[in-house]
C-alpha cells in the first residue's frame, strides 16, 4: 500500500512512453494511454514510476484489475468542457471504477491554449495532487501540474554577482534549474571530492554524500580544502564543512557509511535528480546502478586510472558513463571487472557487502593525479548538462592521454544488453484493458 501521508509525490515516466501517449491522446487517435504503475518510497519521498504506456480506445476499469494493482492513465481534457476541474476529475474516477486498495495515477493533458497538465494519484478513496511530473530521457523535462504547490513559488531569485559567471556559462535557465536539484554522490575519494565541489560550484541546491572513510595523508595533495589537521576525521564531516564554506546556500546531507551498510543504502534510496558513483568498489557501483534503474534516476559513473606500461610509460585513462534507466547499467555496458564475484557479494543481506582485503594501490595502478581527476569530473558533469539541455540520452565518454600523442576522446551512445537481468527487470508488460 502507498503511504498517503507522503510529503512529496513525484511521477516519473519514460520519455518514449510519454511521447507516445501525448501523440495518440492529443491527436484524438485514442481515448487514453495507460500502463503498469510502480512505486518507490524512502523516508517521506514517494516516487510513482511508469515504464510503458499503451494507447487504447477505451478507459481501463478497476473492476477488471487485481485488487492491489496499480496503473497510470493519461487522458486528454475534453474539448469544450464546462464542468469544474474537480467535477470533471470525479466523473473520470467514476468511469475508471477504481477500487479501494488500488493505486492509480491520472494525468490530464491540457486542451489547446492551456499550459499545465493535471496530475493526481488516488487509492480509490482519497485524491492527492502530484508535486511534479518528470519525463525521463533527453531533456529530463519537468512539468509542474496545475494544482501542485511546487508551482506557486514565484519567480526565480535574481542571480547574484557571486554566481554571475557560472550562470552566464550555463545559461540562466539551466542555472536556475540546477539550483532546485538534489544530487547524491557515492564515494569521497580523490575523484569524488572533486565531483562534489564541481557540483557545488555549478549551483546544485542540495548534495547528499555517502562515504565511510576518514581523511588520510594521501588525500591532502589532491583534495582542495584539506589541511593536516583533517587527517583522521570523517570525510563526510570535513566535506560538509568545506562545501558550505565554499557555497553558503548549499544544503549538504551525509552519512559516514558505505553502500554495504544500511545507512548508506537508505540515503542513496532517497529521491534525487542524479546518482553519481566515483568508487572503485564494483559491488557498490552495481548496487547504485540497480537503484537508479528501479527509481528511473540518471546515473553518472566516473572512473580514472593511471597505468604503467612498457619502458616505464604511464598512460592516463578516464571513463564517464551517463546511464539512463532502461538504456544500460554497469553490468551490461562492460564496466565490471568480475561480474560473478560482484553478484555473489550483492546476494548477501544488508551489512554483508564487504570490500574484503584491498590490494596495495601500487598493484592496481601507477598512482593518481588531481588534475587528471579534474578533467574526468569536468567531462562527466558536461555529460549531465548535455542531458538536461536535451542534447543526448545515455552516453559513454572515454578519455586517454597517450605520451607523445596527446589527448584522445571517444564518445558513444549506450543501449542495454537485451539479456541484461538487471536494468531490464523494470520493463513491465502492458496491463490488461
Amino acid at each position: 500500500m502507498l503511504p498517503l501521508a507522503a510529503v512529496r509525490g513525484e511521477l516519473r515516466i519514460q520519455r518514449p512512453a510519454w511521447h507516445t501517449a501525448v501523440r495518440q491522446v492529443l491527436g484524438r487517435q485514442q481515448v487514453c494511454a495507460w500502463g503498469p504503475l510502480r512505486w518507490h518510497t524512502a523516508g517521506r519521498d514517494l516516487l510513482l514510476l511508469v515504464d510503458q504506456l499503451q494507447p487504447t480506445p477505451q478507459l481501463p476499469r478497476g473492476d477488471l484489475q487485481p485488487p492491489q494493482s496499480g496503473w497510470c492513465v493519461v487522458v486528454g481534457e475534453p474539448s469544450g468542457a464546462t464542468a469544474s476541474p474537480s467535477t470533471a476529475l470525479q466523473d473520470l474516477l467514476t468511469e475508471l471504477k477504481v477500487r479501494s486498495g488500488q493505486q492509480v495515477v491520472v494525468v490530464v493533458l491540457p486542451a489547446a491554449g492551456k499550459a499545465s497538465v493535471q496530475a493526481f494519484w488516488t487509492d480509490g478513496m482519497v485524491v492527492h495532487p502530484l508535486a511534479s511530473l518528470v519525463v525521463v530521457g533527453a531533456g529530463q523535462r519537468q512539468l509542474e501540474p496545475a494544482d501542485s504547490q511546487q508551482g506557486s513559488q514565484g519567480p526565480a531569485p535574481a542571480i547574484s554577482l557571486r554566481h554571475s559567471r557560472t550562470a552566464g556559462g550555463l545559461g540562466e535557465a539551466l542555472f536556475a534549474r540546477l539550483r532546485q536539484q538534489t544530487v547524491t554522490v557515492v564515494g569521497l575519494g580523490r575523484l569524488g571530492w572533486q565531483a562534489a565541489f564541481g557540483l557545488a560550484g555549478m549551483g546544485i541546491g542540495q548534495l547528499r554524500l555517502i562515504d565511510a572513510d576518514v581523511v588520510g595523508p594521501e588525500n591532502l595533495d589532491a583534495m582542495p580544502g584539506l589541511v593536516e589537521g583533517d587527517v583522521g576525521r570523517r570525510k563526510i564531516e570535513v566535506a560538509a564543512a568545506r562545501l558550505t564554506e565554499f557555497q553558503p546556500g548549499l544544503v549538504v546531507q551525509g552519512v559516514a557509511e558505505g553502500m554495504e551498510q544500511s545507512g548508506g543504502r537508505q540515503l542513496a534510496a532517497r529521491r534525487c535528480d542524479l546518482l553519481v558513483t566515483t568508487v572503485d568498489d564494483d559491488a557498490a557501483r552495481l548496487a547504485v546502478s540497480l537503484l537508479a534503474a528501479e527509481t528511473l534516476t540518471p546515473h553518472l559513473d566516473l572512473g580514472s586510472s593511471l597505468q604503467r606500461e612498457a619502458k616505464g610509460r604511464i598512460t592516463r585513462q578516464g571513463d564517464c558513463r551517463l546511464l539512463m534507466p532502461g538504456r544500460g547499467c554497469v553490468a551490461c555496458v562492460g564496466g565490471l571487472a568480475d561480474r560473478d564475484a560482484v553478484l555473489d557479494r550483492l546476494r548477501g543481506p544488508v551489512g554483508s557487502l564487504r570490500r574484503g582485503r584491498r590490494s596495495e594501490w601500487q598493484v592496481e595502478r601507477a598512482g593518481s593525479l588531481g588534475y587528471w581527476n579534474g578533467l574526468v569530473v569536468g567531462c562527466g558533469l558536461e555529460l549531465y548538462m548535455g542531458l538536461l539541455r536535451g542534447e543526448h540520452d545515455s552516453l559513454w565518454q572515454r578519455l586517454w592521454w597517450q605520451p607523445g600523442e596527446g589527448l584522445e576522446s571517444r564518445g558513444s551512445g549506450l543501449e542495454r544488453a537485451p539479456d541484461c537481468v538487471f536494468c531490464g527487470r523494470w520493463t513491465a508488460a502492458p496491463a490488461r484493458s
